[in-house]
């Protein structure tokens, strides 16, 4: 299977980043915070926090109209993002026991990709170097 690679489009400059790269998380189970993401993606894609600051910016701006207006976002090695509408239901106030009415909505979803839950699991089997061309005697 061949690495997926997430490309970066910043004015003048097309940037092309190893999707594991991003992976490497600064601390096992912790979590990583936007300002560390920014850096990590400044670092990978050889480009300024400020530029990696608009690429995040722009990314959760677009995935978020997208979502608004119905669509459905599917990323290949990521996962894809879609919306769900809520029915409205009944609910009981925890501390009253008090039937309350829980009003319709929608909601995000997000399915990961087999590929990214096989990375994270670690069940992935690497992809294996094309053969070289032996030199003919």
């Amino acid at each position: 299977m061949c690495p997926v690679y997430i490309f970066l489009l910043i004015p003048g400059k097309m940037c092309r980043i190893k999707r594991t790269r991003l992976l490497n998380l600064p601390k096992q189970g912790g979590v990583m915070t936007k300002t560390e993401f920014v850096a990590k993606l400044a670092e990978t894609a050889k480009i300024s926090k400020k530029q990696a600051g608009q690429v995040f910016a722009t990314f959760v701006d677009t995935i978020t109209a997208s979502l608004k207006k119905g669509d459905r976002i599917a990323l290949p090695g990521l996962g894809s993002f879609s919306s769900v509408k809520r029915e409205a239901r009944k609910g009981r106030n925890p501390q009253t026991g008090a039937e309350i009415k829980i009003p319709a909505r929608k909601a995000v979803k997000f399915s990961t990709s087999s590929v990214l839950a096989k990375d994270i699991n670690g069940t992935r089997k690497a992809a294996k170097a094309p053969k070289k061309a032996g030199k003919k005697k």
